[in-house]
């Protein structure tokens, strides 16, 4: 194990995914087993979608029924400390815009890692308080940069105890849809036992615990990025183990296969891919970090998008994410603030910035034959050549009849609601209406 004063790394759990070879998830022999269409994602190699089903029909059973999504591409990082001097609380306060103090155990909460103190977005992520630890994923392309900005901070002496264990050795799952929480309280070895609390379906949004399936123990938190009602999966990590760093022993790849199999094994459940993960998201019209906003930097990876470096907002501002900081932490010059908290939070009483994202809405496909949007698309005012913004990401709705939609970052005053703005695709100008997001309504656990 490497000791890095005063904060312990265990290093013997990192892979890199920069030297050229797709990182995988732990279950990728199961997926191959059964049909999976494998497709490269920041530096991973990820089902998009299997054979016999395809992107359109999974998106359906997700909305109708139930999906289970591999999502391992997001790495956890448990983060321990001795608990002297507030150290932990205070180093992740440091590192977030969240209120880490307030956050009661068994919740998790939607925040931001800024980078600098110029504001810039490092990662946004799910930070749950599992008790005598938290847990705080890292996106795919994203994670070598999150470690290291995490590193940073912990290496500056101000946190002694601090432990960081990037939970590799395990599987995360998203199980979504409307019949998630039945299928996942039927999945619990302790389902038919009356006396036992109904730990999955009394979780509120946001709610988080531990749960046993197929005798392994998960951390299940009631989140997800579609829309929908759903939970995130957590095997073989509650525990903290992985790589002989703790005296938790690793999973076997049979045992977190038998987890995934016996979701699967309930009969309202479906494995779903990228492809189906990607328009449920944009009909919610949830952006993606490294696609919509925060482009990624040499930092973190190789990795590139489509859309250009140049177009997409790189500040809370600008990506209209100011909503995540904690009521708590929006006081300037208190001690210990947030990474970038003097450039951030006078953000939160400036003018708004002059681009705001969208949804927009194409017409009806039995009507009008329309390809959807890809981003980097200019957009602009119909029947005229100025460009008013720029499109982050574009698809079709499957639960809109196959409409096309897409997020855009617009002038401010092309963003009302109903404004007609036109799209390039394929060179023929095709017509779009600003709509509200989400396209879709929410389906979240009330």
């Amino acid at each position: 194990m490497r000791i890095l004063p005063p904060c312990r790394i265990c290093a013997s759990s990192m892979v890199a995914i920069s030297d050229g070879r797709a990182a995988t998830s732990r279950l990728q022999e199961m997926h191959l087993r059964l049909g999976a269409k494998m497709t490269a994602f920041s530096g991973w190699s990820m089902p998009s979608h299997y054979a016999g089903w395809g992107g359109v029909k999974e998106h359906l059973h997700v909305r109708r029924q139930a999906g289970l999504f591999d999502v391992s591409h997001m790495t956890p990082v448990r983060i321990t400390g001795t608990g002297r001097d507030d150290a932990l609380v205070r180093f992740l306060e440091r590192a977030t815009v969240a209120d880490v103090q307030g956050l009661p155990r068994g919740m998790g909460v939607p925040t931001v890692l800024p980078r600098d103190e110029k504001g810039a977005i490092q990662d946004t992520s799910l930070l749950v308080n599992a008790g005598d630890h938290f847990l705080l994923n890292t996106h795919a392309g994203r994670r070598d940069g999150s470690l290291g900005l995490l590193r940073r901070i912990a290496a500056t002496g101000d946190f002694p105890g601090v432990e960081l264990t990037p939970l590799l050795g395990c599987a995360l799952l998203d199980l979504q849809g409307p019949l998630a929480a039945e299928a996942l309280h039927a999945a619990c070895d302790d389902c038919e036992n009356e006396a036992q609390m109904d730990v999955v379906r009394s979780l509120p949004w946001l709610g988080s615990a531990v749960a046993h399936i197929a005798g392994q123990e998960c951390r299940v938190t009631r989140c997800g990025f579609t829309g929908e009602d759903g939970f995130q999966i957590l095997v073989g990590g509650s525990g903290g183990g992985i790589d002989g760093d703790t005296p938790h022993r690793q999973r076997t790849r049979e045992e977190l296969e038998e987890v995934a199999s016996t979701l699967l094994a309930q009969p309202d459940v479906a494995l779903a891919g990228l492809r189906a993960r990607d328009s449920l998201r944009l009909e919610a019209g949830l952006p993606v970090i490294g696609q919509d906003f925060a482009p990624l930097t040499m930092a973190d990876t190789m990795t590139t998008t489509t859309t250009t470096r140049a177009a997409l907002p790189e500040t809370m501002a600008e990506a209209g994410l100011l909503h995540l900081i904690a009521p708590s932490r929006r006081t300037l010059g208190f001690e210990g603030g947030f990474t970038g908290a003097a450039t951030i939070l006078p953000q939160l009483s400036a003018v708004a910035p002059c681009r705001r994202r969208i949804g927009l809405l194409g017409g009806d496909p039995k009507e009008v034959r329309c390809p959807p949007a890809r981003p980097g698309a200019a957009v602009g005012v119909s029947g005229s050549a100025r460009e008013v913004g720029v499109v982050t990401s574009g698809g079709v709705s499957p639960s809109l009849g196959m409409r096309p939609i897409c997020l855009a970052y617009v002038d401010d005053e092309h963003a009302t609601e109903g404004k007609e703005l036109s799209i390039v695709i394929r060179g023929e100008e095709r017509q779009f209406v600003v709509v509200a997001l989400p396209f879709v309504p929410f389906n979240y656990k009330k």
